[in-house]
């Protein structure tokens, strides 16, 4: 059964769920070990001292989380915005998270346990301090999507919408973080702390993550006259294209015919769901014996990367050098073929000679050529 390609914007949110999981679960682990340490070798904090101590190690794990968590999320940030930049990116997250620690932590210093009145002291129902959780989420969000407002508001339109998307994500996430901290004891083992805080960090980095992921998919890139070329500006529209159908021997005689090597595969429904090259039709059929009424979907590549036509041409770059592809299918919303972009096209379109550095990554794909000496 032929696969469809997915579309972008569902692959974008996948992978940028992926990416705040990922950087949550190392950030909240390294807070994680940091508070194990400190619990294991000074108990808890009696002293002013003490707990400045804390405040300190606890705001620079916060950075290294905020540090981990930019770094995963420009890795995908850059498939959709290309011309943001890793170091404002990552520079942002560490110092807003470091700025959250320093804020959660702050209560438990200015009171530590040396002023504290004698006697018990009055915990809150557990709904309310959820409550709580929940609004400074929304508070941290909304300055955490603030910071990286303003890295946006020059490389996307409707950059506004990040700081409300951080809002609802963290209110979202953080609720699992504070559950996480809450359960540890003093007799905790470290272990289990830090183990508790990985996962912690895995939920809270995928409600979070899913939550951003949903708006991030909607930003698109400012269109500036003489600035940001786009796909449709140098994509080919006059393209063939084959049914998944269609015999090997019949797209062999399409691509004779027409002189190229590379056809988009289509379904019934005049979806993509595939290419087919005539590297395949050498490797897969001829080197494999295969008869030549084979199906095309057969034989064909499936794992196919596509974009938009409103995409940023330095996207379909940056796609070209990461997947090691020379040509890229550019499809509507609706999952059909518009157009094909080619390295040729960046070559021709490209005033900046990034074409050859994109040339330099698709052929490292290349296997050394073996000559046979008779």
């Amino acid at each position: 059964m032929v696969s469809r390609v997915e579309e972008p914007s569902s692959r974008l949110w996948r992978d940028w769920t992926a990416s705040c999981a990922a950087g949550e679960v190392i950030g909240i682990g390294v807070a994680g070990a940091a508070a194990g340490l400190l619990a294991s070798t000074m108990g808890e904090p009696f002293t002013w001292a003490d707990s400045a101590l804390v405040l300190a190690v606890m705001v620079v794990a916060g950075a290294l989380e905020g540090l981990a968590l930019g770094s995963f999320q420009w890795r995908v940030l850059r498939e959709q915005l290309p011309s943001v930049r890793a170091r404002s990116w990552i520079g942002a997250a560490a110092a807003v998270a470091a700025f959250g620690w320093l804020i959660a932590m702050l209560p438990s210093t200015v009171f530590a346990p040396e002023t504290w009145a004698s006697g018990p002291t009055l915990e809150p129902p557990f709904g309310v301090t959820l409550a709580l959780v929940l609004v400074f989420g929304l508070a941290v969000g909304s300055l955490f999507g603030a910071a990286q407002w303003i890295v946006l508001r020059r490389h996307a339109r409707n950059a506004r919408k990040w700081i409300l998307a951080n809002a609802l994500g963290w209110s979202a996430g953080l609720p699992w973080i504070y559950l996480a901290a809450s359960v540890p004891t003093v007799e905790t083992p470290p272990a289990l702390k830090i183990l508790l805080a990985v996962a912690a960090g895995a939920a809270g980095g995928l409600s979070m993550g899913a939550v951003t992921g949903a708006f991030l998919s909607r930003l698109s890139p400012i269109r500036v006259e003489g600035g940001v070329m786009l796909c449709r500006e140098v994509m080919k529209t006059d393209v063939a294209r084959c049914m998944e159908t269609l015999s090997v021997r019949a797209c062999a005689e399409m691509m004779r015919d027409d002189n190229i090597g590379f056809l988009p595969v289509v379904d019934a429904d005049k979806q993509v769901v595939g290419v087919i090259t005539d590297r395949d039709l050498a490797v897969r059929v001829l080197a494999d014996d295969l008869p030549a009424d084979t199906p095309v979907g057969q034989v064909m590549t499936r794992d196919v990367r596509i974009c938009r036509p409103d995409d940023e041409l330095l996207a379909a770059e940056w796609k070209m050098s990461s997947t090691r592809k020379s040509r890229l299918v550019v499809a509507d919303d609706e999952g059909h073929c518009v157009g094909v972009i080619s390295l040729s096209d960046v070559a021709q379109a490209d005033s900046r000679n990034r074409a050859g550095g994109v040339l330099r990554a698709v052929t490292r794909r290349e296997a050394p050529a073996h000559v046979v000496l008779s």
